[in-house]
Protein backbone atom coordinates (compact mmCIF):
# COMPACT_ATOMS: atom_id res chain seq x y z
CA UNK A 1 0.00 0.00 0.00
CA UNK A 2 2.92 2.34 0.72
CA UNK A 3 4.12 2.06 -2.85
CA UNK A 4 0.66 2.87 -4.17
CA UNK A 5 0.63 6.02 -2.05
CA UNK A 6 4.12 7.01 -3.23
CA UNK A 7 2.90 6.83 -6.84
CA UNK A 8 -0.65 8.13 -6.60
CA UNK A 9 -0.26 10.99 -4.11
CA UNK A 10 2.39 12.98 -6.08
CA UNK A 11 0.42 12.50 -9.30
CA UNK A 12 -2.83 13.53 -7.63
CA UNK A 13 -1.33 16.64 -6.05
CA UNK A 14 0.31 17.63 -9.33
CA UNK A 15 -2.94 17.18 -11.24
CA UNK A 16 -4.88 19.22 -8.69
CA UNK A 17 -2.36 22.07 -8.78
CA UNK A 18 -1.99 22.17 -12.55
CA UNK A 19 -5.72 22.00 -13.26
CA UNK A 20 -6.15 24.86 -10.79
CA UNK A 21 -3.41 26.91 -12.51
CA UNK A 22 -4.37 26.04 -16.09
CA UNK A 23 -5.02 29.28 -18.02
CA UNK A 24 -7.84 29.69 -20.50
CA UNK A 25 -6.53 29.21 -24.03
CA UNK A 26 -7.84 28.62 -27.56
CA UNK A 27 -11.21 26.82 -27.57
CA UNK A 28 -11.54 27.48 -23.86
CA UNK A 29 -12.53 31.11 -24.45
CA UNK A 30 -15.72 30.05 -26.18
CA UNK A 31 -16.63 27.83 -23.22
CA UNK A 32 -15.95 30.66 -20.75
CA UNK A 33 -18.17 33.00 -22.77
CA UNK A 34 -20.95 30.37 -22.81
CA UNK A 35 -20.83 30.10 -19.01
CA UNK A 36 -21.26 33.86 -18.70
CA UNK A 37 -24.70 33.53 -20.26
CA UNK A 38 -25.76 30.05 -19.13
CA UNK A 39 -25.97 28.05 -15.94
CA UNK A 40 -25.18 24.34 -15.89
CA UNK A 41 -28.47 22.45 -15.76
CA UNK A 42 -29.75 19.26 -17.34
CA UNK A 43 -31.62 21.41 -19.82
CA UNK A 44 -28.61 23.50 -20.85
CA UNK A 45 -26.40 20.41 -21.15
CA UNK A 46 -29.04 18.74 -23.30
CA UNK A 47 -29.03 21.83 -25.53
CA UNK A 48 -25.23 21.59 -25.83
CA UNK A 49 -25.46 17.91 -26.76
CA UNK A 50 -28.28 18.50 -29.26
CA UNK A 51 -26.68 21.56 -30.88
CA UNK A 52 -23.36 19.76 -31.14
CA UNK A 53 -24.98 16.79 -32.82
CA UNK A 54 -26.81 19.01 -35.26
CA UNK A 55 -24.24 21.59 -36.16
CA UNK A 56 -20.82 21.62 -34.48
CA UNK A 57 -19.05 18.96 -32.41
CA UNK A 58 -21.25 15.85 -32.01
CA UNK A 59 -18.95 14.07 -29.58
CA UNK A 60 -20.26 13.29 -26.11
CA UNK A 61 -16.95 14.61 -24.80
CA UNK A 62 -17.84 18.11 -25.97
CA UNK A 63 -20.58 18.24 -23.35
CA UNK A 64 -18.07 17.05 -20.76
CA UNK A 65 -15.76 19.89 -21.83
CA UNK A 66 -18.50 22.45 -21.19
CA UNK A 67 -19.01 21.09 -17.69
CA UNK A 68 -15.28 21.30 -16.92
CA UNK A 69 -15.44 25.07 -17.46
CA UNK A 70 -18.17 25.44 -14.83
CA UNK A 71 -17.05 28.19 -12.41
CA UNK A 72 -15.71 26.72 -9.21
CA UNK A 73 -13.24 23.97 -8.26
CA UNK A 74 -14.89 21.26 -10.37
CA UNK A 75 -12.06 20.95 -12.89
CA UNK A 76 -9.53 20.40 -10.10
CA UNK A 77 -11.79 17.84 -8.41
CA UNK A 78 -13.12 15.82 -11.32
CA UNK A 79 -10.23 15.80 -13.78
CA UNK A 80 -7.51 14.35 -11.49
CA UNK A 81 -9.85 11.58 -10.32
CA UNK A 82 -10.88 10.75 -13.87
CA UNK A 83 -7.28 10.70 -15.11
CA UNK A 84 -6.07 8.50 -12.26
CA UNK A 85 -9.08 6.29 -12.98
CA UNK A 86 -8.05 6.05 -16.63
CA UNK A 87 -4.59 4.73 -15.75
CA UNK A 88 -6.09 2.36 -13.20
CA UNK A 89 -8.35 0.93 -15.95
CA UNK A 90 -5.40 0.67 -18.33
CA UNK A 91 -3.49 -1.21 -15.63
CA UNK A 92 -6.45 -3.58 -15.32
CA UNK A 93 -6.27 -4.23 -19.06
CA UNK A 94 -2.53 -4.93 -18.73
CA UNK A 95 -2.92 -7.39 -15.84
CA UNK A 96 -6.19 -9.04 -16.85
CA UNK A 97 -7.55 -8.45 -13.32
CA UNK A 98 -8.25 -5.59 -10.98
CA UNK A 99 -4.92 -4.29 -9.58
CA UNK A 100 -4.11 -5.35 -6.05
CA UNK A 101 -1.87 -3.97 -3.34
CA UNK A 102 1.25 -5.41 -5.02
CA UNK A 103 0.52 -3.96 -8.47
CA UNK A 104 1.64 -0.38 -7.95
CA UNK A 105 4.61 -0.98 -10.26
CA UNK A 106 2.27 -1.92 -13.13
CA UNK A 107 0.27 1.28 -12.59
CA UNK A 108 3.44 3.37 -12.40
CA UNK A 109 4.82 1.75 -15.56
CA UNK A 110 1.62 2.33 -17.54
CA UNK A 111 1.63 5.99 -16.55
CA UNK A 112 5.37 6.48 -17.09
CA UNK A 113 5.43 4.89 -20.55
CA UNK A 114 2.31 6.83 -21.56
CA UNK A 115 3.82 10.09 -20.30
CA UNK A 116 7.13 9.55 -22.06
CA UNK A 117 5.55 8.58 -25.38
CA UNK A 118 2.70 11.12 -25.51
CA UNK A 119 3.80 14.12 -27.53
CA UNK A 120 1.68 16.74 -25.73
CA UNK A 121 1.35 15.13 -22.32
CA UNK A 122 0.82 18.42 -20.46
CA UNK A 123 -1.98 19.53 -22.79
CA UNK A 124 -3.60 16.10 -22.70
CA UNK A 125 -3.72 16.16 -18.90
CA UNK A 126 -4.67 19.79 -18.27
CA UNK A 127 -6.14 21.48 -21.37
CA UNK A 128 -9.87 21.01 -20.89
CA UNK A 129 -10.98 20.71 -24.56
CA UNK A 130 -8.49 17.85 -24.96
CA UNK A 131 -9.49 16.30 -21.64
CA UNK A 132 -13.20 16.27 -22.41
CA UNK A 133 -12.90 15.06 -25.99
CA UNK A 134 -9.96 12.65 -25.75
CA UNK A 135 -8.93 11.76 -22.19
CA UNK A 136 -12.45 11.27 -20.83
CA UNK A 137 -13.40 9.57 -24.09
CA UNK A 138 -10.52 7.13 -23.72
CA UNK A 139 -11.46 6.50 -20.08
CA UNK A 140 -15.04 5.63 -21.09
CA UNK A 141 -13.77 3.28 -23.81
CA UNK A 142 -11.39 1.59 -21.36
CA UNK A 143 -14.19 1.25 -18.81
CA UNK A 144 -16.35 -0.40 -21.46
CA UNK A 145 -13.53 -2.73 -22.55
CA UNK A 146 -12.49 -3.91 -19.09
CA UNK A 147 -15.42 -6.36 -18.60
CA UNK A 148 -14.50 -8.10 -21.89
CA UNK A 149 -10.89 -8.39 -20.74
CA UNK A 150 -11.88 -9.80 -17.36
CA UNK A 151 -14.41 -12.23 -18.86
CA UNK A 152 -11.78 -13.51 -21.27
CA UNK A 153 -9.35 -14.00 -18.39
CA UNK A 154 -11.82 -15.84 -16.15
CA UNK A 155 -15.53 -16.65 -16.70
CA UNK A 156 -17.80 -14.63 -14.46
CA UNK A 157 -21.52 -14.79 -13.81
CA UNK A 158 -22.92 -11.29 -14.27
CA UNK A 159 -26.01 -9.70 -12.78
CA UNK A 160 -29.05 -9.17 -15.02
CA UNK A 161 -28.56 -5.40 -15.14
CA UNK A 162 -25.19 -5.73 -16.86
CA UNK A 163 -26.89 -6.08 -20.25
CA UNK A 164 -28.67 -2.70 -20.26
CA UNK A 165 -25.79 -1.03 -18.44
CA UNK A 166 -23.26 -2.18 -21.04
CA UNK A 167 -25.55 -1.02 -23.84
CA UNK A 168 -25.75 2.48 -22.38
CA UNK A 169 -22.02 2.62 -21.60
CA UNK A 170 -21.22 1.35 -25.09
CA UNK A 171 -23.45 3.96 -26.71
CA UNK A 172 -21.76 6.75 -24.77
CA UNK A 173 -18.23 5.42 -25.34
CA UNK A 174 -18.89 4.86 -29.05
CA UNK A 175 -20.01 8.47 -29.36
CA UNK A 176 -16.72 9.80 -27.97
CA UNK A 177 -14.16 9.48 -30.76
CA UNK A 178 -14.16 8.67 -34.46
CA UNK A 179 -10.82 6.87 -34.49
CA UNK A 180 -11.30 4.54 -31.49
CA UNK A 181 -14.71 3.01 -32.24
CA UNK A 182 -13.64 0.48 -34.92
CA UNK A 183 -10.78 -0.79 -32.75
CA UNK A 184 -13.03 -1.26 -29.73
CA UNK A 185 -15.69 -3.06 -31.75
CA UNK A 186 -13.18 -5.41 -33.35
CA UNK A 187 -11.35 -6.33 -30.15
CA UNK A 188 -14.59 -6.87 -28.22
CA UNK A 189 -15.93 -9.09 -31.02
CA UNK A 190 -12.66 -11.04 -30.91
CA UNK A 191 -13.04 -11.46 -27.14
CA UNK A 192 -16.55 -12.86 -27.63
CA UNK A 193 -15.26 -15.25 -30.29
CA UNK A 194 -12.45 -16.52 -28.06
CA UNK A 195 -14.82 -16.96 -25.13
CA UNK A 196 -17.12 -19.07 -27.30
CA UNK A 197 -14.21 -21.11 -28.67
CA UNK A 198 -13.22 -22.22 -25.20
CA UNK A 199 -16.76 -23.65 -24.84
CA UNK A 200 -18.08 -20.85 -22.71
CA UNK A 201 -21.26 -19.11 -23.81
CA UNK A 202 -21.39 -15.48 -24.84
CA UNK A 203 -23.14 -13.49 -22.14
CA UNK A 204 -26.01 -11.15 -22.96
CA UNK A 205 -24.05 -8.10 -21.76
CA UNK A 206 -21.25 -8.88 -24.21
CA UNK A 207 -23.68 -8.64 -27.13
CA UNK A 208 -25.60 -5.60 -25.87
CA UNK A 209 -22.29 -3.84 -25.17
CA UNK A 210 -21.17 -4.30 -28.77
CA UNK A 211 -24.57 -3.23 -30.09
CA UNK A 212 -24.44 -0.11 -27.90
CA UNK A 213 -20.90 0.74 -29.02
CA UNK A 214 -21.89 0.33 -32.67
CA UNK A 215 -25.01 2.47 -32.21
CA UNK A 216 -23.07 5.25 -30.49
CA UNK A 217 -20.34 5.19 -33.12
CA UNK A 218 -22.82 5.35 -36.00
CA UNK A 219 -24.60 8.26 -34.34
CA UNK A 220 -21.28 10.06 -34.17
CA UNK A 221 -20.20 9.31 -37.73
CA UNK A 222 -23.53 10.20 -39.33
CA UNK A 223 -24.37 13.18 -37.11
CA UNK A 224 -25.21 16.33 -39.10
CA UNK A 225 -22.66 18.18 -37.01
CA UNK A 226 -19.94 15.84 -38.23
CA UNK A 227 -20.32 17.23 -41.74
CA UNK A 228 -20.35 20.84 -40.54
CA UNK A 229 -17.11 20.59 -38.56
CA UNK A 230 -13.95 22.21 -39.93
CA UNK A 231 -15.98 24.00 -42.62
CA UNK A 232 -17.14 20.75 -44.22
CA UNK A 233 -13.55 19.59 -44.61
CA UNK A 234 -14.60 15.96 -44.12
CA UNK A 235 -16.92 16.21 -47.12
CA UNK A 236 -14.38 17.79 -49.43
CA UNK A 237 -12.61 14.52 -50.25
CA UNK A 238 -13.38 10.84 -50.13
CA UNK A 239 -11.10 8.63 -48.07
CA UNK A 240 -9.46 7.22 -51.19
CA UNK A 241 -8.87 10.70 -52.58
CA UNK A 242 -7.42 11.75 -49.25
CA UNK A 243 -5.04 8.79 -49.24
CA UNK A 244 -4.03 9.53 -52.82
CA UNK A 245 -3.37 13.21 -52.19
CA UNK A 246 -1.15 12.45 -49.22
CA UNK A 247 0.88 9.96 -51.18
CA UNK A 248 2.81 7.01 -49.84
CA UNK A 249 5.20 9.14 -47.81
CA UNK A 250 2.42 11.18 -46.21
CA UNK A 251 0.46 8.09 -45.21
CA UNK A 252 3.58 6.40 -43.85
CA UNK A 253 4.27 9.46 -41.70
CA UNK A 254 0.86 9.09 -40.08
CA UNK A 255 1.48 5.41 -39.39
CA UNK A 256 5.08 5.88 -38.31
CA UNK A 257 4.54 8.80 -35.97
CA UNK A 258 3.40 6.71 -32.97
CA UNK A 259 6.18 4.21 -33.64
CA UNK A 260 8.72 7.02 -33.43
CA UNK A 261 7.19 8.15 -30.14
CA UNK A 262 7.25 4.60 -28.77
CA UNK A 263 11.01 4.43 -29.32
CA UNK A 264 11.16 6.32 -26.02
CA UNK A 265 9.88 3.17 -24.28
CA UNK A 266 13.11 1.34 -25.19
CA UNK A 267 14.64 1.61 -21.69
CA UNK A 268 11.83 -0.56 -20.30
CA UNK A 269 12.14 -3.03 -23.15
CA UNK A 270 15.93 -3.29 -22.75
CA UNK A 271 15.59 -3.91 -19.00
CA UNK A 272 12.99 -6.62 -19.62
CA UNK A 273 15.22 -8.30 -22.20
CA UNK A 274 18.32 -8.26 -20.02
CA UNK A 275 16.63 -9.36 -16.78
CA UNK A 276 14.06 -11.76 -18.12
CA UNK A 277 11.59 -13.02 -15.62
CA UNK A 278 9.02 -15.75 -15.74
CA UNK A 279 7.39 -16.41 -19.11
CA UNK A 280 4.22 -14.48 -19.75
CA UNK A 281 1.09 -16.54 -19.06
CA UNK A 282 -0.72 -17.29 -22.31
CA UNK A 283 -3.81 -15.26 -21.40
CA UNK A 284 -1.69 -12.26 -20.43
CA UNK A 285 0.32 -12.58 -23.61
CA UNK A 286 -2.87 -12.55 -25.66
CA UNK A 287 -4.05 -9.53 -23.72
CA UNK A 288 -0.84 -7.70 -24.60
CA UNK A 289 -1.24 -8.63 -28.26
CA UNK A 290 -4.84 -7.40 -28.13
CA UNK A 291 -3.65 -4.06 -26.72
CA UNK A 292 -1.15 -3.73 -29.58
CA UNK A 293 -3.92 -4.52 -32.07
CA UNK A 294 -6.07 -1.76 -30.58
CA UNK A 295 -3.13 0.67 -30.75
CA UNK A 296 -2.49 -0.22 -34.39
CA UNK A 297 -6.15 0.02 -35.40
CA UNK A 298 -6.57 3.41 -33.72
CA UNK A 299 -3.64 4.62 -35.81
CA UNK A 300 -4.89 3.04 -39.04
CA UNK A 301 -8.26 4.78 -38.79
CA UNK A 302 -6.44 8.13 -38.77
CA UNK A 303 -5.64 7.58 -42.44
CA UNK A 304 -9.24 8.55 -43.13
CA UNK A 305 -9.10 11.71 -41.01
CA UNK A 306 -8.91 15.05 -42.84
CA UNK A 307 -6.97 16.56 -39.92
CA UNK A 308 -4.09 15.01 -38.02
CA UNK A 309 -2.70 16.16 -34.68
CA UNK A 310 -0.77 14.76 -31.72
CA UNK A 311 -3.95 14.59 -29.61
CA UNK A 312 -5.33 11.88 -31.92
CA UNK A 313 -2.52 9.49 -30.96
CA UNK A 314 -3.36 9.37 -27.25
CA UNK A 315 -5.33 6.12 -27.51
CA UNK A 316 -2.61 4.44 -29.60
CA UNK A 317 0.10 5.48 -27.15
CA UNK A 318 -1.82 4.40 -24.05
CA UNK A 319 -2.74 0.97 -25.41
CA UNK A 320 0.86 0.45 -26.51
CA UNK A 321 1.86 1.34 -22.93
CA UNK A 322 -0.58 -1.33 -21.71
CA UNK A 323 1.19 -3.92 -23.85
CA UNK A 324 4.64 -2.80 -22.68
CA UNK A 325 3.66 -2.80 -18.99
CA UNK A 326 1.99 -6.21 -19.16
CA UNK A 327 5.30 -7.70 -20.33
CA UNK A 328 8.10 -5.73 -18.67
CA UNK A 329 6.65 -5.88 -15.15
CA UNK A 330 7.32 -9.63 -15.17
CA UNK A 331 11.09 -8.97 -15.39
CA UNK A 332 13.30 -9.83 -12.44
CA UNK A 333 14.72 -6.28 -12.27
CA UNK A 334 11.84 -4.88 -10.24
CA UNK A 335 14.06 -2.30 -8.56
CA UNK A 336 15.33 -1.01 -11.91
CA UNK A 337 11.77 -0.76 -13.21
CA UNK A 338 10.80 1.19 -10.10
CA UNK A 339 13.66 3.60 -10.69
CA UNK A 340 12.64 4.08 -14.32
CA UNK A 341 9.00 4.74 -13.52
CA UNK A 342 9.83 6.82 -10.45
CA UNK A 343 12.23 9.12 -12.29
CA UNK A 344 9.73 9.70 -15.10
CA UNK A 345 6.89 10.43 -12.68
CA UNK A 346 9.06 12.73 -10.55
CA UNK A 347 10.32 14.62 -13.60
CA UNK A 348 6.82 14.96 -15.07
CA UNK A 349 5.41 16.22 -11.77
CA UNK A 350 8.18 18.78 -11.25
CA UNK A 351 8.08 19.93 -14.85
CA UNK A 352 4.30 20.39 -14.91
CA UNK A 353 4.25 22.24 -11.59
CA UNK A 354 6.99 24.62 -12.73
CA UNK A 355 5.28 25.32 -16.07
CA UNK A 356 1.76 25.85 -14.78
CA UNK A 357 2.84 27.77 -11.68
CA UNK A 358 4.50 30.26 -14.04
CA UNK A 359 1.21 30.61 -15.92
CA UNK A 360 -1.12 30.97 -12.94
CA UNK A 361 -1.16 34.69 -12.16
CA UNK A 362 -1.07 35.90 -15.74
CA UNK A 363 -3.75 33.41 -16.71
CA UNK A 364 -6.05 34.75 -13.98
CA UNK A 365 -5.39 38.32 -15.10
CA UNK A 366 -6.19 37.50 -18.72
CA UNK A 367 -9.44 35.80 -17.82
CA UNK A 368 -10.50 38.65 -15.52
CA UNK A 369 -9.75 41.25 -18.20
CA UNK A 370 -11.59 39.30 -20.90
CA UNK A 371 -14.68 38.64 -18.82
CA UNK A 372 -14.85 42.32 -17.72
CA UNK A 373 -14.37 43.69 -21.25
CA UNK A 374 -17.19 45.27 -23.20
CA UNK A 375 -17.79 44.93 -26.96
CA UNK A 376 -15.38 47.16 -28.85
CA UNK A 377 -12.72 47.28 -26.10
CA UNK A 378 -9.05 46.98 -27.01
CA UNK A 379 -7.04 44.80 -24.62
CA UNK A 380 -3.27 44.64 -24.31
CA UNK A 381 -1.58 41.64 -22.69
CA UNK A 382 2.00 40.64 -22.02
CA UNK A 383 3.32 37.35 -23.34
CA UNK A 384 3.57 34.57 -20.80
CA UNK A 385 6.86 34.90 -18.96
CA UNK A 386 9.59 32.26 -19.16
CA UNK A 387 7.99 31.02 -22.36
CA UNK A 388 11.24 30.18 -24.11
CA UNK A 389 12.58 28.48 -21.01
CA UNK A 390 9.70 26.23 -20.05
CA UNK A 391 7.30 25.88 -22.97
CA UNK A 392 9.78 23.98 -25.07
CA UNK A 393 8.89 22.32 -28.34
CA UNK A 394 9.37 18.63 -29.00
CA UNK A 395 10.78 17.01 -32.14
CA UNK A 396 7.54 17.66 -34.04
CA UNK A 397 7.37 21.35 -33.16
CA UNK A 398 4.55 20.89 -30.67
CA UNK A 399 4.69 21.88 -27.04
CA UNK A 400 5.04 18.93 -24.70
CA UNK A 401 3.98 20.56 -21.45
CA UNK A 402 1.72 23.47 -22.40
CA UNK A 403 -0.14 24.26 -25.61
CA UNK A 404 1.46 27.68 -25.87
CA UNK A 405 0.39 31.31 -25.82
CA UNK A 406 -2.70 31.43 -28.02
CA UNK A 407 -2.62 35.25 -28.13
CA UNK A 408 0.72 34.98 -29.93
CA UNK A 409 -1.05 33.45 -32.95
CA UNK A 410 -2.67 36.10 -35.20
CA UNK A 411 -5.36 33.74 -36.46
CA UNK A 412 -6.31 32.86 -32.90
CA UNK A 413 -6.56 36.53 -31.93
CA UNK A 414 -8.80 37.18 -34.92
CA UNK A 415 -11.05 34.26 -34.02
CA UNK A 416 -11.19 35.47 -30.43
CA UNK A 417 -12.12 38.98 -31.57
CA UNK A 418 -15.01 37.54 -33.55
CA UNK A 419 -16.37 35.66 -30.54
CA UNK A 420 -15.80 38.24 -27.79
CA UNK A 421 -16.17 41.41 -29.91
CA UNK A 422 -12.89 42.80 -28.55
CA UNK A 423 -9.49 43.33 -30.10
CA UNK A 424 -6.37 41.89 -28.50
CA UNK A 425 -2.73 42.95 -28.75
CA UNK A 426 0.16 40.95 -27.29
CA UNK A 427 3.31 42.69 -26.13
CA UNK A 428 6.63 40.92 -25.48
Amino acid sequence: MTRWLLVVIPLWITMILCTHWEPVTRDGWGHVLWHQDHSVTFGSMWDVLRDGWLGSNPRFGQMLTYTLYTPGPWHSIVTPLAELGLFYLLTTLALGRWPGRNDALAFATVFAVSAVCTEEIGSMLFYRPYIGNYVFGLALNALWLVPYRLQYERPRTPRWWWAPAMFVLGAIAGNCNEHTGPAMLLIAALAVLLVVRRRDRARAWMITGIVGMLAGYLLLIFAPGQHARYNHLADAQSTLALLGDRGVVGNLKILGRPLLSLVQALPWIVVARIWRGEPMPSLRKRGAVAALIVAALCTLTLLGSPKIGPRLYLASTCFAAVAVASWVTLARAQRVLWWLAGLVIAFACVRCVMVYAALADEGVQRRAAMTAAKPGDHLVFHAYRDQQRWFDRDIYGHRRWFYGDDFAVPAQREALSGIWQVSVTLEP
